[in-house]
């Protein structure tokens, strides 16, 4: 499980984001990137982590989480988006 902080920090986010890279590592006992590799083709895809778009995800400090993780990229949705009829 990875935790989740009511009080949605950018700290918080990069907690959250650092835990459940471990716990999949764990998980695959290697590291995530290499099973990011398509076995046939050997191309790599990035692991893609969606958010929604509140402030936290916006912030310097996220910002450079992701970016010192070229193989993660950062998709943020609308903040707080309209539930589908």
């Amino acid at each position: 499980m990875c935790p989740n902080a009511p009080t949605s920090t950018a700290s918080d986010l990069i907690a959250v984001c650092d835990t459940a890279i471990a716990t999949a590592e764990a998980l695959l006992d290697g590291p995530i990137a290499d099973d990011c590799v398509d076995p046939v083709t050997g191309e790599v895809s990035p692991l893609v982590i969606v958010t929604d778009n509140g402030p936290a995800m916006k912030s310097v400090a996220v910002a450079k989480w992701f970016k010192a993780r070229p193989g993660i990229v950062h998709v943020r949705t609308r903040h707080k988006p309209a539930e589908s009829a």
